[in-house]
Protein backbone atom coordinates (compact mmCIF):
# COMPACT_ATOMS: atom_id res chain seq x y z
CA UNK A 1 0.00 0.00 0.00
CA UNK A 2 1.27 3.31 -1.09
CA UNK A 3 0.76 6.55 1.20
CA UNK A 4 1.03 10.06 -0.76
CA UNK A 5 0.25 13.36 1.57
CA UNK A 6 -2.95 13.72 2.06
CA UNK A 7 -4.23 10.59 -0.23
CA UNK A 8 -4.62 6.91 1.33
CA UNK A 9 -5.09 4.23 -0.73
CA UNK A 10 -7.39 1.41 0.53
CA UNK A 11 -5.24 -1.61 -1.58
CA UNK A 12 -7.30 -1.25 -4.49
CA UNK A 13 -5.63 1.86 -6.15
CA UNK A 14 -9.18 3.58 -4.74
CA UNK A 15 -8.25 6.87 -2.45
CA UNK A 16 -10.95 7.43 0.77
CA UNK A 17 -10.78 10.76 -0.68
CA UNK A 18 -11.92 9.67 -4.36
CA UNK A 19 -14.46 7.37 -2.70
CA UNK A 20 -16.22 10.16 -0.75
CA UNK A 21 -15.98 12.66 -3.89
CA UNK A 22 -17.89 9.64 -5.35
CA UNK A 23 -20.65 9.01 -2.79
CA UNK A 24 -21.22 12.86 -3.32
CA UNK A 25 -21.71 12.45 -6.57
CA UNK A 26 -23.93 10.04 -6.12
CA UNK A 27 -26.15 11.89 -3.98
CA UNK A 28 -26.57 15.03 -5.62
CA UNK A 29 -27.73 12.68 -8.74
CA UNK A 30 -30.42 11.45 -6.49
CA UNK A 31 -28.94 8.03 -5.43
CA UNK A 32 -28.96 7.94 -1.81
CA UNK A 33 -29.11 4.21 -1.15
CA UNK A 34 -25.18 4.53 -2.78
CA UNK A 35 -23.76 7.06 -1.75
CA UNK A 36 -24.59 6.23 1.70
CA UNK A 37 -23.34 2.87 1.40
CA UNK A 38 -20.05 4.01 0.65
CA UNK A 39 -20.02 6.65 3.26
CA UNK A 40 -20.81 3.94 5.80
CA UNK A 41 -18.31 1.37 5.12
CA UNK A 42 -15.46 4.36 5.59
CA UNK A 43 -16.97 5.46 8.31
CA UNK A 44 -17.44 2.04 9.91
CA UNK A 45 -14.02 2.24 10.23
CA UNK A 46 -12.04 3.57 13.37
CA UNK A 47 -8.18 3.65 11.62
CA UNK A 48 -9.57 5.43 8.31
CA UNK A 49 -8.82 9.09 8.37
CA UNK A 50 -11.70 9.48 6.32
CA UNK A 51 -13.94 8.27 9.03
CA UNK A 52 -15.18 11.85 10.27
CA UNK A 53 -15.85 13.24 6.69
CA UNK A 54 -17.93 10.43 5.42
CA UNK A 55 -19.99 10.33 8.67
CA UNK A 56 -20.88 13.74 8.10
CA UNK A 57 -22.11 12.64 4.31
CA UNK A 58 -23.50 9.89 5.73
CA UNK A 59 -25.72 11.62 8.04
CA UNK A 60 -26.51 13.97 5.22
CA UNK A 61 -27.81 11.61 2.93
CA UNK A 62 -29.43 9.57 5.34
CA UNK A 63 -31.66 13.04 6.59
CA UNK A 64 -32.46 13.24 2.78
CA UNK A 65 -33.75 9.63 2.83
CA UNK A 66 -35.71 9.79 5.99
CA UNK A 67 -33.69 8.13 8.03
CA UNK A 68 -33.56 10.50 10.79
CA UNK A 69 -32.37 8.33 13.71
CA UNK A 70 -29.76 6.96 11.26
CA UNK A 71 -28.41 10.19 10.66
CA UNK A 72 -28.15 11.18 14.07
CA UNK A 73 -26.17 7.92 14.44
CA UNK A 74 -23.99 8.80 11.86
CA UNK A 75 -23.53 12.45 13.01
CA UNK A 76 -22.30 11.17 16.75
CA UNK A 77 -19.55 9.51 14.85
CA UNK A 78 -18.49 12.51 13.22
CA UNK A 79 -18.07 14.44 16.88
CA UNK A 80 -17.10 11.45 18.61
CA UNK A 81 -13.82 11.89 15.97
CA UNK A 82 -13.09 15.54 17.28
CA UNK A 83 -12.04 16.86 14.14
CA UNK A 84 -11.77 20.31 13.79
CA UNK A 85 -14.55 20.59 11.09
CA UNK A 86 -16.29 17.41 10.43
CA UNK A 87 -16.55 17.29 14.12
CA UNK A 88 -18.14 20.72 14.58
CA UNK A 89 -20.37 19.59 11.24
CA UNK A 90 -21.82 16.69 13.06
CA UNK A 91 -22.50 18.42 15.97
CA UNK A 92 -24.15 21.63 14.03
CA UNK A 93 -26.49 18.75 12.41
CA UNK A 94 -27.26 17.11 15.56
CA UNK A 95 -28.38 20.64 16.64
CA UNK A 96 -30.39 21.91 14.30
CA UNK A 97 -32.39 18.78 14.05
CA UNK A 98 -33.05 18.33 17.30
CA UNK A 99 -34.20 22.14 17.81
CA UNK A 100 -36.26 21.57 14.13
CA UNK A 101 -38.17 19.17 16.09
CA UNK A 102 -38.24 21.17 19.28
CA UNK A 103 -36.22 19.34 21.76
CA UNK A 104 -35.11 22.05 23.39
CA UNK A 105 -32.67 20.09 25.73
CA UNK A 106 -30.92 17.87 23.06
CA UNK A 107 -30.28 21.14 20.78
CA UNK A 108 -28.88 23.00 23.90
CA UNK A 109 -26.40 19.75 24.16
CA UNK A 110 -25.55 19.80 20.27
CA UNK A 111 -25.18 23.42 20.31
CA UNK A 112 -22.70 23.23 23.07
CA UNK A 113 -20.88 20.30 21.28
CA UNK A 114 -19.89 22.63 18.31
CA UNK A 115 -19.14 25.39 20.89
CA UNK A 116 -16.80 22.97 22.31
CA UNK A 117 -15.21 22.54 18.60
CA UNK A 118 -13.74 25.57 18.95
CA UNK A 119 -14.66 26.05 15.13
CA UNK A 120 -15.13 29.49 14.26
CA UNK A 121 -16.95 29.34 11.26
CA UNK A 122 -19.81 27.81 13.44
CA UNK A 123 -19.31 29.63 17.06
CA UNK A 124 -21.57 32.62 15.59
CA UNK A 125 -24.39 30.56 15.05
CA UNK A 126 -23.95 28.32 17.57
CA UNK A 127 -23.87 31.21 20.55
CA UNK A 128 -27.07 32.51 18.65
CA UNK A 129 -28.80 29.23 19.22
CA UNK A 130 -27.71 28.88 22.86
CA UNK A 131 -29.05 32.77 23.65
CA UNK A 132 -32.36 31.60 22.17
CA UNK A 133 -32.82 28.19 23.91
CA UNK A 134 -31.59 29.41 27.17
CA UNK A 135 -33.27 28.37 29.88
CA UNK A 136 -32.36 31.89 31.93
CA UNK A 137 -31.76 35.12 31.35
CA UNK A 138 -28.38 35.02 33.04
CA UNK A 139 -27.36 32.37 30.16
CA UNK A 140 -29.12 33.90 27.13
CA UNK A 141 -27.16 37.30 27.95
CA UNK A 142 -23.76 35.35 28.35
CA UNK A 143 -24.72 33.49 25.13
CA UNK A 144 -25.50 36.75 23.44
CA UNK A 145 -21.99 38.60 24.36
CA UNK A 146 -20.60 35.49 23.12
CA UNK A 147 -22.14 35.62 19.45
CA UNK A 148 -21.09 39.30 19.76
CA UNK A 149 -17.47 38.52 20.25
CA UNK A 150 -17.38 36.43 17.00
CA UNK A 151 -17.59 39.24 15.54
CA UNK A 152 -19.42 37.60 12.32
CA UNK A 153 -21.85 40.97 11.03
CA UNK A 154 -24.56 39.63 10.45
CA UNK A 155 -24.60 37.74 13.69
CA UNK A 156 -23.15 40.47 16.15
CA UNK A 157 -25.92 42.86 14.77
CA UNK A 158 -28.67 40.56 15.60
CA UNK A 159 -27.12 39.74 19.28
CA UNK A 160 -26.48 42.95 19.76
CA UNK A 161 -29.53 44.40 18.95
CA UNK A 162 -30.80 41.63 21.56
CA UNK A 163 -28.25 42.47 24.09
CA UNK A 164 -29.24 46.35 23.84
CA UNK A 165 -32.41 45.54 24.35
CA UNK A 166 -32.14 43.90 27.26
CA UNK A 167 -29.44 46.21 28.93
CA UNK A 168 -32.62 48.91 28.08
CA UNK A 169 -35.04 47.22 30.25
CA UNK A 170 -32.85 46.58 33.36
CA UNK A 171 -32.06 50.34 32.98
CA UNK A 172 -28.34 49.83 31.99
CA UNK A 173 -28.77 52.55 28.99
CA UNK A 174 -24.88 53.22 29.74
CA UNK A 175 -23.70 49.46 28.96
CA UNK A 176 -26.61 49.43 26.23
CA UNK A 177 -24.79 51.80 24.22
CA UNK A 178 -21.50 50.61 24.79
CA UNK A 179 -22.55 47.14 23.25
CA UNK A 180 -24.01 48.81 20.13
CA UNK A 181 -21.04 50.85 19.56
CA UNK A 182 -18.99 47.66 19.43
CA UNK A 183 -21.85 46.44 16.62
CA UNK A 184 -21.85 49.46 14.80
CA UNK A 185 -17.95 49.28 13.81
CA UNK A 186 -18.46 45.63 12.57
CA UNK A 187 -22.14 45.87 11.31
CA UNK A 188 -22.59 45.91 7.43
CA UNK A 189 -24.23 49.49 6.57
CA UNK A 190 -27.28 47.91 5.31
CA UNK A 191 -27.87 45.96 8.64
CA UNK A 192 -27.19 49.16 11.51
CA UNK A 193 -30.87 50.94 11.10
CA UNK A 194 -31.89 48.78 14.52
CA UNK A 195 -28.48 49.31 15.69
CA UNK A 196 -28.64 53.35 15.23
CA UNK A 197 -31.82 52.90 16.84
CA UNK A 198 -31.70 51.43 19.43
CA UNK A 199 -28.25 53.77 20.08
CA UNK A 200 -30.91 56.86 19.66
CA UNK A 201 -32.64 54.64 23.01
CA UNK A 202 -29.61 54.07 25.08
CA UNK A 203 -29.13 58.18 24.50
CA UNK A 204 -32.64 59.30 25.33
CA UNK A 205 -32.06 57.17 28.80
CA UNK A 206 -28.90 59.16 29.81
CA UNK A 207 -30.41 62.10 28.70
CA UNK A 208 -33.66 61.69 31.41
CA UNK A 209 -31.12 60.42 33.42
CA UNK A 210 -29.20 63.49 33.47
CA UNK A 211 -32.51 65.98 32.90
CA UNK A 212 -34.01 63.89 36.79
CA UNK A 213 -30.69 64.94 38.44
CA UNK A 214 -30.96 68.64 36.91
CA UNK A 215 -34.67 68.49 37.59
CA UNK A 216 -33.64 67.64 41.88
CA UNK A 217 -30.84 69.67 41.84
CA UNK A 218 -30.66 72.95 43.84
CA UNK A 219 -29.27 75.83 41.86
CA UNK A 220 -29.76 79.71 41.51
CA UNK A 221 -29.58 78.60 37.58
CA UNK A 222 -33.14 79.69 37.02
CA UNK A 223 -33.15 79.42 33.08
CA UNK A 224 -31.44 75.97 32.98
CA UNK A 225 -33.84 74.72 35.89
CA UNK A 226 -36.59 75.40 34.07
CA UNK A 227 -34.96 74.16 30.53
CA UNK A 228 -34.32 71.28 32.72
CA UNK A 229 -37.98 69.98 33.71
CA UNK A 230 -39.33 71.28 29.79
CA UNK A 231 -36.42 69.00 28.57
CA UNK A 232 -37.30 65.94 30.86
CA UNK A 233 -41.53 66.50 30.40
CA UNK A 234 -40.97 66.32 26.78
CA UNK A 235 -38.54 63.49 26.37
CA UNK A 236 -40.07 61.07 28.81
CA UNK A 237 -43.43 60.64 26.32
CA UNK A 238 -40.66 59.07 23.75
CA UNK A 239 -40.14 56.46 26.13
CA UNK A 240 -43.63 55.80 27.09
CA UNK A 241 -43.93 57.50 29.97
CA UNK A 242 -46.49 60.09 29.70
CA UNK A 243 -47.63 59.82 33.29
CA UNK A 244 -43.76 60.89 34.41
CA UNK A 245 -43.44 63.58 32.24
CA UNK A 246 -47.49 65.23 33.93
CA UNK A 247 -45.37 64.85 37.66
CA UNK A 248 -42.29 66.67 35.84
CA UNK A 249 -44.08 69.60 34.38
CA UNK A 250 -46.34 69.87 37.97
CA UNK A 251 -42.87 69.86 39.73
CA UNK A 252 -41.82 72.84 37.87
CA UNK A 253 -45.01 74.46 37.67
CA UNK A 254 -45.08 74.69 41.38
CA UNK A 255 -41.76 75.08 41.52
CA UNK A 256 -40.86 77.10 44.90
CA UNK A 257 -39.34 79.62 43.29
CA UNK A 258 -41.93 81.75 41.30
CA UNK A 259 -39.52 82.56 38.65
CA UNK A 260 -38.97 79.33 37.70
CA UNK A 261 -42.36 78.52 38.08
CA UNK A 262 -43.35 80.93 35.52
CA UNK A 263 -40.46 80.10 32.93
CA UNK A 264 -41.73 76.63 33.08
CA UNK A 265 -45.39 77.77 32.46
CA UNK A 266 -44.07 79.73 29.18
CA UNK A 267 -42.66 76.52 28.38
CA UNK A 268 -45.32 74.50 28.74
CA UNK A 269 -47.51 76.63 26.57
CA UNK A 270 -44.34 77.17 23.37
CA UNK A 271 -47.09 76.37 20.43
CA UNK A 272 -50.21 78.34 21.98
CA UNK A 273 -51.15 80.87 19.87
CA UNK A 274 -51.13 82.85 22.82
CA UNK A 275 -47.83 81.79 24.26
CA UNK A 276 -47.93 84.30 28.03
CA UNK A 277 -50.49 83.94 30.33
CA UNK A 278 -53.15 86.22 29.84
CA UNK A 279 -52.74 90.01 32.14
CA UNK A 280 -55.42 91.18 34.35
CA UNK A 281 -55.55 93.77 31.57
CA UNK A 282 -56.06 91.26 29.11
CA UNK A 283 -59.16 89.87 30.25
CA UNK A 284 -59.79 86.86 31.38
CA UNK A 285 -57.92 83.88 29.49
CA UNK A 286 -60.12 81.60 26.69
CA UNK A 287 -62.37 79.05 28.80
CA UNK A 288 -60.70 76.32 26.82
CA UNK A 289 -56.34 77.12 27.89
CA UNK A 290 -56.39 75.10 31.08
CA UNK A 291 -57.64 72.00 29.47
CA UNK A 292 -55.31 72.28 26.56
CA UNK A 293 -52.43 72.71 28.99
CA UNK A 294 -53.74 69.78 30.83
CA UNK A 295 -53.87 67.62 27.69
CA UNK A 296 -50.01 68.64 27.16
CA UNK A 297 -48.79 68.33 30.25
CA UNK A 298 -50.64 64.30 30.19
CA UNK A 299 -49.63 63.85 26.72
CA UNK A 300 -52.91 63.73 25.65
CA UNK A 301 -53.27 66.51 23.26
CA UNK A 302 -54.24 64.62 20.15
CA UNK A 303 -57.01 62.96 22.56
CA UNK A 304 -58.16 66.26 23.09
CA UNK A 305 -57.81 67.47 19.71
CA UNK A 306 -59.96 64.38 18.26
CA UNK A 307 -62.37 64.73 20.81
CA UNK A 308 -63.08 68.75 19.77
CA UNK A 309 -63.22 68.10 16.31
CA UNK A 310 -65.77 65.04 16.55
CA UNK A 311 -67.91 67.23 18.74
CA UNK A 312 -67.87 70.48 16.17
CA UNK A 313 -68.62 67.35 13.16
CA UNK A 314 -72.02 66.17 15.50
CA UNK A 315 -72.82 69.80 15.84
CA UNK A 316 -72.44 70.65 11.85
CA UNK A 317 -74.30 67.73 11.20
CA UNK A 318 -76.90 67.33 13.43
CA UNK A 319 -77.32 71.51 14.38
CA UNK A 320 -78.33 70.49 17.82
CA UNK A 321 -76.47 71.75 20.91
CA UNK A 322 -73.79 70.01 22.62
CA UNK A 323 -74.35 68.03 25.51
CA UNK A 324 -72.06 69.82 28.29
CA UNK A 325 -72.00 66.63 30.53
CA UNK A 326 -70.50 64.15 27.46
CA UNK A 327 -67.15 66.01 27.71
CA UNK A 328 -64.54 66.97 30.19
CA UNK A 329 -64.51 70.93 29.10
CA UNK A 330 -68.43 70.48 28.37
CA UNK A 331 -69.27 72.49 31.47
CA UNK A 332 -67.00 75.36 30.96
CA UNK A 333 -67.93 75.77 27.55
CA UNK A 334 -71.56 76.09 28.51
CA UNK A 335 -70.55 78.49 31.40
CA UNK A 336 -68.51 81.11 29.00
CA UNK A 337 -71.42 80.81 26.33
CA UNK A 338 -74.08 81.62 28.62
CA UNK A 339 -71.45 84.45 30.51
CA UNK A 340 -71.75 85.71 27.07
CA UNK A 341 -75.22 86.11 26.87
CA UNK A 342 -75.78 87.35 30.02
CA UNK A 343 -77.90 84.84 31.18
CA UNK A 344 -77.26 81.95 33.63
CA UNK A 345 -77.65 78.06 33.46
CA UNK A 346 -80.44 76.51 34.25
Amino acid sequence: MTVTPGRVDTGDGDTGEARCDRARTLAERGDLAAAAEIFAELAADPGSPWRAQAAVGLAVVREAGGDVEGARAAARIAVASGHPEYAAQGAYHLARGFEGEGLVDQARAAWQAVVGTGNPGYLPAAHLALARLAQDPEEAERALRAAVGTGHPTVVTRAAADLAERLLARDEAEEAARVLHAAIAVATERDTARLHTLLGIAHLELACGALITAVRAETDDRASAALAVELLARTLPLRGREEDAEKVWRHGLEHPDPAVADDVYGRLRRGFAVEEQPSEADGPAPWWDPFVEQAVSSGTLPVLTAEAFAALDGLYVTGEPLDPEAYAWGSALERSFLDRLGATPD
